[in-house]
């Protein structure tokens, strides 16, 4: 008698704000300061642990200098590298990289 067991796992990212500056989906038509964030998370065990990873929108791009975001664009992927090293783990470590733009304002578009 065989038996088998299949766990079945996947791994997320949130995207959420704590409202510590303005972020919209929507373009706003005064945000012209582009911004690129770039990442990756890790996950182990087919993707059991961690179950969900947390990027916070606002204090991103509140660090690289905006004032408030909008036209967020969010894209999700794995290199030929990352995939390789999750086959050859079969599967017990894996990495997905991220990549979020947005426009924004920064202080010195309010002195005029």
């Amino acid at each position: 008698m065989c038996i088998v067991f299949v766990l079945a796992g996947c791994s997320s990212i949130e995207y959420t704000s704590q409202g510590t500056i303005p972020v919209f989906f929507s373009h706003q038509k005064d945000h012209v300061r582009k911004r690129v964030i770039e990442g990756e998370v890790y996950t182990f065990l087919w993707g059991n642990f961690p179950k969900k990873h947390r990027l916070y929108l606002d204090k991103e791009f509140r660090d690289r200098g905006l004032l408030s975001v909008s036209n967020i664009q969010i894209e999700e992927f794995q290199t030929t590298k990352q995939r390789l090293k999750e086959i050859f783990s079969f599967g017990m470590f894996a990495v997905k990289s991220f990549r979020v733009r947005g426009y924004g304002k920064e202080a010195r578009d309010y002195e005029n």
